[in-house]
Formats: C-alpha cells, sequence, structure tokens
C-alpha cells in the first residue's frame, strides 16, 4: 500500500512538473522583453511604415465624388462604430482599420445613403476577422445593426470590399505610428499614463472629421503628442521625437492647431462617442481635462492673422 502511494505522489510531482514546463513555454516573456527578437528591425520597420503610409491613405477630396452621401454622414456613422467598437470590447487597431477601409472603399465606390451603414458594419466585420483574436460573429454584426442588414447582405457587400480593394486590407494608421512615438516620447508606461491616454483620445477625435484626412497618420500621431504633452505642462518636443518622427516642431503647427479646435470643441460636439469612450474612469476621464488656452500653444501666427495685425498696426499709425 505504501509503495503505492509512494508511486501516486511521484506521479503528481512529475505531471506537475510537466504542467509548470509547459506553462513556462507559452507565457508571454515580461513586456519589456516583448520585442526583444524584432529590436534589430524595429528601424526598418518603422521606415517602411513612413515610405507606405501615403500610398493607401484615402484622398482628402474623395467625399465630393459621393452624390448622395456627404461628411456628416460619415461622421455619424464613425461616431456609431465608435460605440459598436466599445460594445464588442474590440482592440483598437480594428477601429483605425475599419475607418481606413471605409473610407479607401467611399474613394473608389459611389453608394446610396441607405448602403452607408452597411458599409461601416461590414468594414467592421473585416477589421475584426483581420485584426481580433475572437472576432463577433456574422449573427452578431446582424444585431447590433438592428437587423436593418440580413446576414446575406453583409456577406456580398464584405465580397465588394475586398474585390475592391484587391484584398489589400493593411495601411499604417495613426495607431501604428502612436506605439513607436509614445515610447520615444516616454508616455507608454503600465499603468497607462493620463498623457498617453490623452494623445490617444486626441487621435480618435480625428477618425470622424473628414477634413483630418489632409494630414498623413504619422503627422496625426506626433500632433496629438506634442498637444498632450503641452497640455499636462511637459516639454512638448525633444531632439529625439523630432529625429524618430522626421517632423521639427514647424511642422506640427498647422496640425497642431486644427486637432487644438477639436479638442476645444468636444464638449460641445453633436457627436460625443468618442468624449464619452474618454470620459469613462478606466481612461482616467482624460476628455474631461480642459484644453490648452490658444494662446499657450505659442503657435506662429497664420498668414491671415499676420495681415490683420498689420493692418491694425497701420490703422494705429
Amino acid at each position: 500500500m505504501s509503495t503505492r502511494t509512494e508511486k501516486g505522489v511521484t506521479e503528481a510531482k512529475r505531471r506537475a512538473r510537466l504542467i509548470r514546463k509547459r506553462d513556462a513555454m507559452w507565457a508571454l516573456p515580461p513586456a519589456g522583453d516583448q520585442l526583444v527578437g524584432l529590436r534589430p528591425y524595429l528601424r526598418d520597420i518603422h521606415r517602411l511604415y513612413q515610405k507606405t503610409e501615403g500610398l493607401k491613405h484615402a484622398s482628402a477630396s474623395y467625399m465630393s465624388k459621393q452624390t448622395d452621401i456627404n461628411a456628416k454622414m460619415r461622421a455619424a456613422l464613425i461616431d456609431w462604430l465608435v460605440e459598436v467598437h466599445s460594445e464588442f470590447k474590440l482592440v483598437a487597431e480594428t477601429l483605425y482599420l475599419t475607418v481606413s477601409l471605409i473610407d479607401r472603399y467611399l474613394e473608389r465606390e459611389q453608394i446610396p445613403k441607405n448602403k452607408l451603414q452597411l458599409v461601416g458594419v461590414t468594414a467592421m466585420f473585416i477589421a475584426s476577422k483581420y485584426e481580433e483574436v475572437s472576432p463577433p460573429a456574422c449573427s452578431q454584426i446582424v444585431s447590433v445593426s438592428h437587423e436593418l442588414y440580413s446576414r446575406e447582405e453583409i456577406l456580398r457587400m464584405e465580397q465588394l470590399i475586398l474585390s475592391t480593394l484587391s484584398f489589400e486590407l493593411t495601411s499604417p494608421s495613426a495607431f501604428v505610428f502612436f506605439c513607436s512615438f509614445a515610447t520615444v516620447a516616454g508616455m507608454a508606461t503600465a499603468p497607462r499614463s493620463t498623457t498617453e491616454l490623452l494623445a490617444n483620445y486626441l487621435i480618435e477625435l480625428t477618425l470622424q472629421e473628414d477634413r483630418m484626412r489632409v494630414y498623413l497618420p504619422s503627422l496625426l500621431c506626433a500632433a496629438a503628442i506634442w498637444l498632450a504633452l503641452k497640455t499636462r505642462g511637459e516639454l512638448p518636443w525633444s531632439a529625439a521625437l523630432a529625429q524618430h518622427s522626421t517632423y521639427t516642431e514647424a511642422d506640427l503647427q498647422p496640425c497642431v492647431r486644427d486637432l487644438h479646435g477639436l479638442h476645444c470643441e468636444a464638449a460641445s460636439s453633436r457627436l460625443q462617442a468618442v468624449y464619452m469612450k474618454y470620459a469613462r474612469w478606466e481612461c482616467r476621464s482624460v476628455s474631461c481635462i480642459k484644453a490648452v488656452c490658444a494662446a499657450q500653444l505659442d503657435l506662429a501666427p497664420q498668414w491671415w492673422e499676420k495681415a490683420a495685425r498689420g493692418r491694425r498696426q497701420g490703422e494705429r499709425g
């Protein structure tokens, strides 16, 4: 009896060792070591992102080619999709890819306004399957759209979007650049810092704004980091950031000015999904942080401001 008991204890110990060994093999490395294997290639990857970010970036003027939809309808769609994204608890990459797919498809195809929401939910369906470990099922997409569209319509639109884009889905987004720039800026911490969350909030505010597509994703990201640091009373730009992003502070000024306008208007905007998302406690209520006064930004005056100042000085003289 004792021999059997000893064998049983030995077997249990052996199994425990195997389980510990298996868990150690499959466990993720510590956060600081996750990119160890990639470090030699990070600079080349970043350069590739910068070189290709404009290739699939939707034109800033594509909406003028649409006859039945406009920028306000697009903004309302993105606002609703931000809520859907939060409801499904999807990763950030899915939201950015969704918006990219919508814009790139609408740039190529004219659609009636009663199909705009179908394009939106289908783009999120595609992006989810591309980015998520457990993407929502098609039945869930049908449900979240209040059964306005059938499963067959969503699958048919999926085929149309993929064939129109030649199955080329990936395009560097502002979020891709943010992961890199935030590390250089020293704001990428665990747990996430208020400054990092504020910069994320500022970038997401641009997703709904048709006019912000005039800026490349890397420039949007750099401007958001500059404005977040400035709003928090920190040094907004450094030599390391300038070198890594390839942007000087002067390059950022037009985008910072537009981004600051969005920040000032966010609380009173009719589209509240992004504002409410970042007002939650898990986001440290960063959307409630008051925008810095325009005079404190120390931005160079635009040409019409210089002209107005010159006229005033001439009148006084």
